[in-house]
């Protein structure tokens, strides 16, 4: 028996079991050592399972037995499938120190879902100053949420995501992640000015995320400027939206190439026909070979109106 126990100690569990099995006249152990055997068999991965079968039929022989249920208890906080059912019947467990800290670690290995909030509202009521169990549950309903809103934005649900990342953001409002979620929210309905806002906080953050957030923020404020300057020139104020749109042209890649191309519209509207053909004959010039099939047909266009007789 000394044998079988030294092995147990010394975390040889396969050799520990054997040791048992010699010592028993039958394939089960007695009542006397089905505890320590059925513990030690659970710390074989293999033989979990079988473990805890052999500690739950003991605790539905022996119902009122506090050694037997926190034993079953922390068996089956050993797998996650298992564990929430062992949180259960340790925190039944009171004034037993082994049965509070298997609880507690049970709740820091736990993945948490939502419908978890009562299993650590209960544990945090007894013990209000335990920081790292309150920190482990508010971090992945955090996480939960976040994940959950990008996956409710990648399939358009843009009303749930946004519930999702408001959601996240009650646990910690400077949560970059979510508040770059509610950014693209917003850019996809349209709000390119929240969108804005919304991601030029997230870039607060730093790092390479914060950096992609900046350049994201500047383009969504550069294409909401852009959308002021069509309103007002649909509106019939050519001259204020040409005004509007001047420092934008300014801007490089894509963004300056769009800039231009409603400059030399609006300079069209406007009757300018001159200075339109000037500018699209430049970004004739400017732009790689592949565009320039786009910019020609632009060219003659306004070359053929410039020859019309006003």
């Amino acid at each position: 028996m000394g044998y079988a126990r030294e092995l147990a100690q010394k975390g040889q569990h396969e050799e520990a079991i054997k040791a048992y099995q010699r010592l028993f006249i039958t394939h089960e152990p007695p009542d006397t050592l089905s505890l320590e055997y059925y513990q030690t068999m659970a710390g074989i991965p293999a033989m979990l399972p079988q473990a805890i079968a052999g500690l739950k039929q003991r605790a539905q022989r022996m119902p009122d037995n506090k050694e037997t249920q926190k034993a079953l208890g922390l068996t089956l906080t050993y797998n996650e499938e298992t564990r929430r059912e062992g949180i259960a019947i340790l925190s039944k467990i009171s004034g037993d120190e082994t049965a509070k800290n298997g609880l507690r670690q049970a709740l820091l290995w736990l993945n948490v879902r939502p419908d978890d909030e009562g299993l650590y509202q209960s544990y945090l009521q007894t013990n209000p100053n335990d920081k790292a169990i309150a920190q482990h549950y508010q971090g992945a309903i955090q996480g939960n949420a976040r994940q959950a809103g990008y996956e409710a934005l990648n399939t358009g649900n843009l009303k749930q995501a946004t519930t999702y990342f408001k959601q996240a953001l009650t646990v910690d409002s400077q949560d970059a992640q979510a508040l770059a979620g509610l950014g693209y929210v917003a850019l996809r309905s349209g709000d390119l000015a929240t969108g804005q806002k919304l991601l030029n906080q997230a870039s607060q953050s730093g790092g390479e995320q914060g950096q992609k957030w900046k350049q994201q923020a500047e383009d969504a404020g550069f294409y909401s400027q852009l959308r002021e300057v069509q309103r007002q020139a649909k509106q019939g104020n050519t001259q204020q939206a040409l005004d509007k749109l001047s420092p934008l042209t300014y801007s490089s890649g894509e963004k300056g190439l769009s800039a231009h191309l409603l400059q030399a519209d609006l300079l069209r509207k406007q009757g300018n026909l001159p200075a339109a053909y000037q500018l699209l004959s430049e970004l004739y010039q400017q732009h790689s070979q592949n565009e320039k099939s786009y910019f020609r047909i632009l060219l003659l266009a306004y070359s053929t109106r410039k020859k019309q007789p006003s």
